[in-house]
């Protein structure tokens, strides 16, 4: 059950941070892995012999590769945006302890190592979500 919630937690994070560029990145990354069955007709009709698509099975190549390539531009700027936005989060929530949380070095070694966290975790977690949504449908 913590892995859900991991997800939900992150996803969360994510809308939060970057709606519009996060809902484009999912639904450019599911229609990129709905296009697979596209590819197996293709190989299908090339098979059977028809010549004309070997053009469509071309285009569909440079097609899913330019949107692959936008995708992997929106995950950085998804990145970026996350990483502000959760490590401002962490900040004002520091803002609210007392000085006295500092001086407790169990205290100030677990802020540490969360602030160290905040740049890949979230990022990792919610990277890993998407890419196994993905898959399960290229599988389905």
């Amino acid at each position: 059950m913590k892995p859900i919630q991991a997800i939900k937690f992150v996803t969360t994070k994510a809308l939060q941070s970057a709606k519009f560029y996060f809902i484009i990145y999912c639904l450019l990354i599911f229609f990129v892995s709905f296009s697979t069955l596209i590819n197996m007709f293709i190989f299908k009709g090339i098979i059977d012999g028809s010549i004309y698509l070997i053009f469509v099975w071309f285009v569909y190549e440079i097609t899913t590769k330019l949107l692959t390539r936008y995708g992997e531009y929106l995950w950085n700027l998804i990145d970026l945006k996350l990483t502000i936005f959760n490590t401002a989060d962490f900040v004002d929530k520091l803002e609210t302890l007392d000085l006295a949380n500092f001086e407790n070095p169990k205290t100030f070694d677990k802020i540490w190592r969360s602030f160290n966290r905040i740049p890949w975790q979230i990022r990792a977690y919610l990277y890993s979500a998407i890419q196994f949504t993905s898959q399960l449908i290229v599988l389905s």
